[in-house]
């Protein structure tokens, strides 16, 4: 036999190239194939699937019982190359056409941005219309059916209530009462199933059998978990009672992404790592931060990754810019609070005031909703611990600070955005100037990109400037930016504008120590014990500083005790010192620098130039 179609939406089978469809035998085969399909495309660790085959009573030896059931499961399939060894496990690569999975995660993509109605409609009774019954039903796998089918089953029921909810819009409400009495009878505690119940019967005029309803999910809810309905219910029935219009019922999911960046380059090996920190199984907090220098493209990114998975979202997509690193204010995460809140439909008036409190309503509003949020230049742990959401939501977050504290304790995921390489850089220039593909090969192009150090932001200012002034020889533009690198933000303060912001939010001797370095330090790569000696401190208090440029992304560790300053962040230091510290102060500071190497040059290159 081999294996051409796989379904899991329902019982587990698979489809043979003559179009038999056949069922897998053996239970452990059934349990490995299923754990494999469901993380399609991802690979999957021998500890993984070892949890799913056996749970807590592991055989000795599981890694070998493991790569015995891979063996004999390949032999069956009949295609030796379908389950791809990887490190440390396995993974099934599968396009939507071979797994249903993969064609129902991407009719929801496609649904998401859909741009009528009733096209999303019609996308959507397509993916529903691909379930048999409950996902993996012939699979016994206490593991798997615990951690992974929740989430599948979850798509699938946001999928029935988000089409519903739309044709209850367009009308006429009386074609869906039957289907909804048997979704409420399938999942009595779901409430958005009894308010669309509860509102199509109101729009059929049968306002008797709406308050009836109620009545019926009252006793449910209170006689299964001891609960009143919820506001949305609650609100539904004093509308019926009082003769009210009845509104539509539940909040259009919001869509806050921004568009996309055009031009995107790269990045392929950063993606594939918020894929793999967002897919991780059982985790209390889906959340990634993405940290990188100001300018090295952080939101353009996020938003690419988020805008690509934003269809396995039906519950929408939240967005806000924390102003942590910008000429405004950073936002309290009260305010950020609120305008996530606002975002999921809270009414103002029902936002506390209290910061502990709002953040306990926003775990309250999220937990277990299919819902993506961007939290977007943030300034510390301090403002993004509190706007972590309850469980079930992904989020990303950027940041120039590397948000020690958020990692360390576990809450978050870190993915480091490193400069462009200078291919790519080249690459992204050519595109902005819409040159042949040919042109990032040669030498200007590649100076170019060179001097803007791989960020995305410096490149996009320089091929704006050669956009405008297309008669400006490259070469000549080569040369300003090699002599004087603040003229890549020539005719545009976007750049100065990016380093400034960083500048600001350091504490006061940090900035000196930012200023006096890249002012006077002989060449990029820092040594603490010269840095001592041109501010003045100890060596350990230089580290602690030099340890808070690198947190903040404007100098990197390069080995135990060794940093460098980047180009345009010495440039931008050096005109700061020249504008803030008195020329005693300099001078004091080049007279210790050049006692240091007097006396002890091993301690510093006695080449490199002190700069006057």
């Amino acid at each position: 036999m081999v294996a051409s179609r796989f379904s899991i939406l329902g019982s587990l089978s698979v489809t043979t190239e003559e179009g038999i469809r056949t069922s897998v035998p053996g239970q452990k085969n059934r349990v490995l194939l299923a754990t494999l399909l469901l993380h399609a495309d991802q690979c999957v660790s021998v500890d993984q699937l070892a949890r799913r085959l056996w749970g807590d009573g592991l055989p000795r030896d599981p890694r070998r019982v493991v790569q015995t059931y891979v063996v004999r499961l390949r032999r069956w399939l009949g295609d030796g190359g379908l389950i791809r060894t990887r490190d440390g496990g396995y993974t099934m690569e599968l396009d939507h056409e071979r797994l249903d999975l993969l064609e129902f995660r991407r009719l929801l993509r496609l649904a998401a941005r859909a741009g009528r109605p009733e096209d999303e409609v019609a996308l959507l009774r397509r993916a529903v219309g691909l379930w048999r019954g409950p996902a993996c039903e012939n699979v016994e796998s206490d593991v798997l059916h615990h951690l992974d089918v929740p989430i599948l089953t979850e798509q699938y029921q946001h999928a029935v209530e988000r089409r519903v909810d739309l044709e209850l819009r367009a009308g006429p409400p009386g074609e869906l009462i039957a289907e909804l009495r048997a979704l409420t009878r399938e999942h009595p505690l779901r409430e958005r199933h009894w308010a669309q119940l509860m509102t199509a019967l109101r729009g059929c005029g049968r306002r008797a059998e709406a308050l009836d309803v109620y009545s019926s999910v009252f006793r449910t809810l209170r006689d299964e978990l001891g609960i009143e309905p919820g506001r949305e219910l609650r609100e539904l029935h004093e509308a019926i009672l009082s003769g009210d219009d009845v509104a539509f019922p539940g909040v259009t999911p919001p869509r806050e992404l921004p568009p996309d960046v055009r031009h995107f380059v790269g990045r392929a090996r950063e993606l594939r790592l918020l894929d793999e920190a967002l897919a991780e199984e059982g985790s209390a907090a889906r959340t990634a931060v993405v940290v990188g220098r100001g300018g090295v493209g952080k939101t353009a990114m996020a938003i690419r990754w988020c805008a690509s998975v934003a269809g396995d979202f039906p519950d929408g997509q939240l967005y806000l810019d924390l102003q942590g690193f910008d000429a405004r204010p950073a936002l309290e995460p009260a305010d950020a609070l609120r305008a996530l809140l606002r975002g999921l439909g809270v009414a103002p008036g029902d936002i506390p005031a209290d910061e502990t409190a709002a953040s306990a309503l926003f775990r309250t509003r999220t937990t277990g909703r299919r819902l993506l949020v961007l939290l977007d230049n943030a300034l510390d742990t301090r403002q993004v611990r509190p706007l972590l959401p309850g469980r079930g939501p992904v989020v990303v977050v950027t940041s120039r600070n590397q948000l020690r504290g958020l990692v360390a304790s576990g809450a978050a995921t870190r993915v480091v955005l490193r400069p462009l390489s200078d291919d790519e850089s080249a690459a992204l220039l050519a595109a902005l100037l819409a040159k042949d593909p040919a042109w990032r090969e040669t030498d200007q192009a590649r100076r170019l990109a060179a001097l803007a150090e791989g960020l995305p932001l410096a490149l996009r200012v320089i091929g704006e400037r050669l956009a405008r002034q297309p008669e400006l020889p490259l070469t000549d533009l080569v040369r300003d930016i090699d002599a004087d690198p603040d003229a890549v933000a020539s005719g545009d303060d976007a750049v100065h504008a990016m380093l400034s912001s960083s500048y600001e939010r350091l504490d006061t001797t940090t900035k000196r120590v930012l200023r006096l370095t890249g002012g006077l330090h002989p060449g990029p790569v820092l040594d603490p014990r010269p840095v001592a000696a041109l501010v003045g401190m100890p060596v350990d208090r230089v580290r602690a500083h030099l340890d808070h440029l690198v947190a903040n992304h404007l100098a990197e560790q390069t080995g135990p005790h060794r940093y460098e300053l980047h180009r345009l962040v010495r440039s931008y230091a050096a005109a700061e010192m020249r504008r803030q510290d008195t020329a005693p102060d300099q001078d004091a500071a080049r007279a210790a620098l050049l006692f240091l190497r007097e006396y002890r040059p091993s301690t510093i290159d006695a080449e490199a130039p002190v700069r006057f």
